[in-house]
């Protein structure tokens, strides 16, 4: 018998060199392709919170302190967007009663940056409101 012992390992567990190379060319090209193509929109435009429902859906927009409430079904119904304060006091509310037709509820706030609050969206005629989305400003 020898002395020497060897590292066994299988092949099931032993990286082989073509799995790693085409993990590395995968990772760089993604990489690379995020790069060249850059955001699709500027960090300042993206929707902070979104709420989406079969009737409308709320949004707020921190930048510019916007809060939409956008109604999507032609329908008796409204939907209405709410902010709360960490408090659960109200802090701005803004309706959309025009159904299926273009355009949503806009308000346009002045929020202190960093501010804390909560978005829900509510449904006209006691259909209720749906769970908050915590979204800062």
């Amino acid at each position: 018998m020898s002395n020497q012992t060897t590292a066994h390992t299988s092949k099931a567990t032993r990286p082989t060199w073509r799995r790693r190379v085409t993990a590395c060319t995968g990772a760089t090209l993604a990489t690379t392709a995020a790069l060249l193509a850059g955001p699709t929109a500027p960090a300042h435009a993206a929707v902070d919170g979104y709420i989406p429902s079969s009737y409308g859906n709320a949004s707020f927009l921190s930048y510019g302190e916007r809060l939409l409430a956008c109604d999507t079904k032609a329908d008796a119904h409204s939907v209405t967007a709410r902010l709360y304060t960490d408090t659960m006091q109200l802090r701005a509310s803004v309706k959309d009663v025009d159904g299926a037709q273009l355009g949503c509820g806009e308000i346009n706030l002045e929020i202190a940056e960093g501010t804390p609050l909560w978005l829900t969206l509510c449904i006209s005629d006691g259909l209720g409101c749906l769970p908050f989305q915590r979204v800062q400003a």
